[in-house]
């Protein structure tokens, strides 16, 4: 999963702008909660949901409305896969 990242982060950061790409990469903490759950049986709290709440409606907002004509849409999608990825490696690491 290490090498999925590395392909995908250096993807989208060669399409999309910086401020988006670190934006987006930043998304690995909200795969975290269910990847947690589903390996670790951790818990999901009403402030950890509220959290992941926060962070996706931040990332809708930044990269959406305002820069719609700018955002190329395969740069998007590399790059919330390599912030999987990394979620999922980091998760894996731990084990």
């Amino acid at each position: 999963f290490w090498s999925l990242f590395a392909y995908f982060s250096f993807r989208a950061d060669s399409l999309l702008p910086a401020s988006q790409s670190a934006i987006i990469s930043r998304l690995r903490m909200v795969w975290a909660l269910p990847i947690g759950w589903l390996i670790f049986q951790e818990t999901i709290t009403v402030s950890r949901l509220l959290g992941v709440l926060l962070i996706l409606s931040s990332v809708f907002f930044l990269n959406y409305p305002i820069n719609i004509a700018k955002t190329n849409r395969r740069g998007t999608q590399l790059a919330i896969l390599a912030s999987i990825s990394i979620a999922i490696s980091l998760t894996i690491d731990k084990l």
